[in-house]
């Protein structure tokens, strides 16, 4: 397994607590920075698209 897919692997695995620790912990120089970034992203956007989903048209 690739540096990048284990980072993403690990970043996954997170609870959304650790990920908010890791944002603010690790350096700029971090290769898990980017997964970490790119995973709350996706749960972001995976909790807006469940939002929209769920609104019901007018």
């Amino acid at each position: 397994m690739g540096a990048m897919k284990a980072c993403a692997k690990a970043a996954a695995d997170m609870s959304d607590i650790d990920l908010i620790d890791a944002i603010t912990a690790l350096g700029p120089d971090s290769p898990l920075l980017p997964a970490v970034r790119d995973e709350i992203r996706n749960r972001l956007q995976n909790a807006a698209d469940a939002t929209t989903a769920r609104k019901e048209p007018a």
